[in-house]
């Protein structure tokens, strides 16, 4: 059966603001939530379910300082747009999850990506910071990644960085679960320009050192996805390369062994416990090294085939079919993704069958795996295996249902002009209501032809580019169709289970020239707008195109309730500005209402507050 419809109708009340702590990853003084469907153990479950995303082990991330020294990368989350979560046990934001991986080669439990990222967002106003459930998060997925990426590469190969980066991770026991030895020296040792200056034992291992890294840095890939590896039988091989490397590799224990006396006193320990400790230490940092590599290299090549010279996305936008196609499909088939889309709210997709902003699939497992996907979920397209979890992802559709549209908080940010409203809900039925109706239900599939719309059109240009001679709906359509159904089998999904967690979709995906006009239910939340989010306020958007600010800082929260969506005047060091000029960027279109004179359109705003 269908899933369920939300109610439009939604509580409005402001839970009590909880203050919080120096987190470290971008704390708010304080917050306070606007209830609209989810709270309490439903909202902490949306907010760090794992769904396959696998990015690094989360002793990693603990432990991992940024590329520029300037502290602990997890310290600076909140610079990308990740909002803090006082009450996650792990100290993660909202929208990271910690998972079971089946990987042997990685320590402990992964952190992954999770759609909460995107989809709880937070608005400030009159020194009020409030978050909603289910409204798009100005999160830059591009920066996070990169930053990522710098720091894993700036750990694997300066011995320097490697040596403190094992010490930090030995108390957290991860990294060390079966070389306790191992781990006690790594706290131990003292740091690498100590050690080259601590006598002959200190010199040697530091020497040592440098060549391991070095070799490490020029054995070919070997750290393939490990779903890769099982599909294609060659995980035997690749640990037999790893082997071979690390025979080459290994330290003269005899040699070092006339040494212990100078090892015993560096490390402050018995000679004993340093010749128990030494191997395990050494292998724990030569094998961290390649496995940092390896996932540098991973996370560096998606980072790649997202962007490809594109034009940035910045905070709360992604341009997820361009970053799909050229992530699961072949190199011959890429294209750049140059059309970044605005991260939609879920409350409103819940209302629609045909999902996107073309409306261009009814497939909510389809879709909803590729989004795992391009989360760090690990995968191999010609078998269809992957890291994905079905069940997990059935689970974030039901809660996503259960979203209700938020109200106008009036008592936060004033009440709205009653005769300006009430003039503007005729003028809306005028001159919106045929492609926006405001009626409770199922909106109507209605998709406006690029002509007629005029909005920038790479969006619905590039999806309807063929895939090796045919139409990119049909490829994709039977890419995550196979995906799923090696998804289902993996976890032993029934028939009769099967059919609830596709929740009645068909799984059809479809080609359609144009944009789907959506649900304006919760439109004040929602901002910047069209598509591609190249219109900061509403105000703006029923300006004629040409009079719409041609570029406006992004990434701020803060909130213009007269304007109503964001404030973009004395925003101090923006952490992106939006250029329209830039082909997947432009403003143009949607000129509906904008002939209007000026007090009609400001009637209009006043209306569309209470949608």
């Amino acid at each position: 059966m269908q899933r369920s419809i939300p109610t439009v109708a939604a509580a409005a009340l402001l839970v009590v603001a909880t203050t919080l702590g120096p987190h470290g990853h971008g704390a708010d003084d304080g917050f306070s939530w606007l209830e609209n469907g989810l709270d309490g153990d439903a909202r902490r479950t949306f907010h760090h379910l794992a769904i396959g995303s696998e990015l690094l082990p989360l002793a990693w991330l603990r432990a991992l300082d940024a590329a520029d020294g300037g502290g602990p990368l997890l310290g600076r989350l909140g610079r990308h747009g990740f909002l803090a979560d006082p009450d996650d046990p792990h100290g993660l934001p909202v929208g990271l999850s910690v998972g079971e991986t089946a990987d042997r080669r990685f320590p402990g439990p992964m952190v992954g990506l999770t759609c909460a990222a995107c989809h709880t967002g937070a608005l400030s106003h009159a020194g009020r910071t409030v978050r909603i459930v289910g409204m798009p998060n100005m999160l830059s997925v591009e920066s996070f990644t990169e930053e990522l990426t710098e720091a894993i590469t700036a750990t694997a190969k300066p011995p320097r960085r490697l040596i403190a980066f094992v010490k930090r991770l030995a108390p957290h026991g991860d990294g060390f679960v079966k070389r306790p030895a191992g781990a006690l020296l790594a706290t131990r040792l003292p740091d690498f320009d100590r050690l080259g200056e601590a006598g002959a034992f200190g010199s040697a291992i530091a020497s040592r050192l440098e060549e391991a890294v070095d070799a490490v840095a020029a054995e070919p890939e070997l750290d393939l996805p490990r779903v890769l590896a099982a599909a294609k039988g060659v995980e035997a091989k690749v640990e037999s390369a790893w082997q071979r490397l690390t025979g080459r590799l290994r330290l003269d224990a005899r040699t070092l062994a006339t040494r212990r006396r100078d090892a015993a006193a560096l490390a402050g320990e018995t000679e004993e416990a340093v010749a128990a400790g030494l191997e395990e230490w050494w292998a724990e940092t030569v094998e961290t090294a390649r496995l940092l590599r390896g996932r540098a290299t991973l996370l560096a090549r998606q980072s790649q085939m997202a962007r490809m010279e594109a034009p940035r996305g910045g905070p709360g936008r992604v341009d997820d079919f361009g970053f799909a196609r050229n992530l699961i499909f072949p190199a011959s088939e890429m294209r750049v993704p140059d059309a970044p889309c605005s991260i939609p709210v879920l409350w409103a997709t819940a209302t629609v069958r045909w999902q996107g902003w073309d409306a261009n699939n009814d497939s909510a497992m389809g879709r909803n795996l590729a989004t795992a996907m391009a989360a760090g979920a690990t995968f191999d397209a010609p078998s269809g295996v992957s890291t994905a979890l079905p069940r997990s992802l059935a689970e974030i559709e039901d809660l996503a249902a259960r979203i209700t549209v938020p109200r106008w908080p009036a008592e936060w940010l004033g009440e709205s002009d009653a005769p300006r409203a009430a003039r503007g809900q005729v003028l809306f039925r005028t001159h919106c209501h045929d492609c926006h109706p405001t009626g409770a239900g199922p909106a109507p599939d209605r998709v406006v032809p690029l002509a007629e719309i005029g909005t920038d059109p790479n969006r619905a240009r590039n999806f309807a580019a063929p895939l090796g001679g045919r139409p990119f709906a049909g490829a994709i359509e039977e890419t995550l169709g196979r995906f799923k159904q090696v998804a289902y089998a993996a976890a032993r999904v029934d028939a009769a289970e099967s059919a609830r967690l596709d929740g009645g979709r068909s799984d059809r995906w479809r080609t359609t020239g144009g944009y789907a006009a959506r649900p304006l239910a919760g439109l004040w939340a929602s901002a910047p707008y069209l598509h591609n989010g190249s219109v900061p306020t509403l105000h703006d958007l029923l300006l004629p195109p040409a009079e719409r600010p041609v570029r406006f800082p992004v990434g701020q929260r803060d909130f213009d309730p007269v304007r109503v969506g964001l404030v973009t005047e004395g925003v101090e060091a923006p952490a992106f500005t939006l250029d329209t000029t830039i082909p997947g960027n432009h403003n143009t279109g949607h000129a509906y209402g904008t002939a209007l004179p000026p007090d009609d359109r400001r009637d209009l705003v006043e209306f569309m507050k209470t949608l």
